[in-house]
């Protein structure tokens, strides 16, 4: 069998659109909000030791400590959010705006199978009447 031979840097560019596809995917899916709290979650189980776990718990969970924490995390919060806003609404826009086009091309469409259909009635109506 032969093997293919595939261009150099290829895998890379392959493995990094596999990724953005994937968190485009999240994003979609779960929205900005989700897709932070998903990887915050993820990096905290992934590369955190017991004690800061235990210390994230006790802070946010359990809300023991300074509040600067909780502020800092409702800012974080608050961002994420204005940042879901705009992405929606920008993704809504879109969608009017194809939604006007259709319309338009429907309209268009329309149009057209009118002008044909008294183009098709003047012709039969100036034909001979047929004998009988």
């Amino acid at each position: 069998m032969a093997v293919r031979k595939q261009p150099a840097g290829n895998g890379t560019n392959g493995a990094l659109a596999a990724f953005f596809n994937l968190f485009g995917g999240v994003v979609e899916k779960f929205g900005w909000p989700g897709t932070i709290l998903i990887l915050g979650f993820s990096f905290v189980v992934f590369y955190a030791t017991a004690d800061q776990k235990h210390r994230i718990i006790e802070m946010y969970v359990l809300g023991n400590g300074t509040p600067f924490g909780e502020v800092l995390v409702c800012v974080l919060f608050s961002i994420v959010l204005w940042a879901q806003h705009s992405f929606q609404r920008r993704k809504l826009l879109l969608e009017r705006e194809r939604s006007a086009n259709a319309e338009m091309e429907k309209l268009r469409i329309q149009s057209q199978l009118e002008e044909a259909n008294r183009r098709l009635r003047l012709i039969e109506g100036t034909k001979p009447a047929k004998a009988r």
